[in-house]
């Protein structure tokens, strides 16, 4: 059975499958003992609840699991050796992230963007909020590198 939340979930709420490193053996050593699982969103005792961020965007969310049960075929690899397949999936995600070639195409598909809409006939460019988190993005691009 599942008790907890995952939170920073990106798209919880129109996935379909969710993952959860879980604590499966609660006498192991900290990183043992640790069990990696796949299973539907449509499970019983799962919550998603938004978290909106200043725009009102809410792509990010938290998930809770009250009492969730799942089948042993839920299970990825060993039981008790999720922590390694959590971490080779970590590492995964950041050497993506850390792409500083994709980050400089996203970055200019960004600024297109902005140039490009408009609200109340105003370019998104132009408005100083926009610019300011544009600065500010642009900084934490050149910092990365």
């Amino acid at each position: 059975m599942i008790n907890g939340q995952k939170i920073w979930t990106s798209t919880a709420r129109s996935a379909q499958m969710t993952f959860a490193l879980v604590r499966s053996e609660p006498d192991a050593r900290e990183h043992e003992g640790i069990s990696d699982l796949v299973f539907p969103m449509s499970t019983p005792g799962i919550e998603v609840r938004p978290l909106h961020t200043l725009t009102g965007n809410a792509d990010l969310n938290e998930v809770f699991f009250t009492n969730v049960r799942v089948p042993k075929s839920s299970l990825v690899g060993r039981r008790g050796e999720g922590w390694k397949l959590g971490n080779t999936t970590l590492r995964h995600e950041r050497n993506m992230l850390g792409s500083t070639a994709q980050n400089e195409s996203m970055f200019a598909s960004l600024v297109a963007l902005m140039h490009a809409e408009t609200s109340s006939g105003a370019r998104a460019i132009d408005s100083p909020l926009s610019r300011d988190r544009l600065v500010r993005l642009e900084a934490g691009a050149l910092a990365m590198k």
